[in-house]
């Protein structure tokens, strides 16, 4: 589970039952990830590039009208994201 999403999410509690070594032994090492985030996005192991940031602001202002939220059950955005052309993500980053 994500810590920071968990915040956000202005959660009131957290249960989990494996620990942070458990997860570790069976391949989830969290290690690796605070490492990573202490680098500068160009020297990570995975490539991120930020692309729409016009169109995505005001998805984070208060009050935004989307014109649909995210389904929880299926991960599904597609309707948010409903009229982009994608096709050219690549040549643009």
């Amino acid at each position: 589970m994500c810590l920071a999403a968990c915040y956000w999410a202005r959660l009131d509690a957290i249960f989990y039952g494996a620990s942070a070594a458990d997860a570790a032994r069976a391949g989830f090492d969290d290690a690796f990830l605070y490492d990573e985030f202490r680098k500068d996005r160009p020297e990570r192991a995975l490539p991120a590039t930020q692309l729409l940031a016009h169109e995505a602001w005001p998805a984070l202002l208060p009050g935004s009208r989307l014109p649909a939220r995210l389904n929880i059950r299926t991960g599904c955005i597609s309707e948010v994201l409903k009229g982009h052309d994608f096709s050219r993500a690549a040549e643009v980053a």
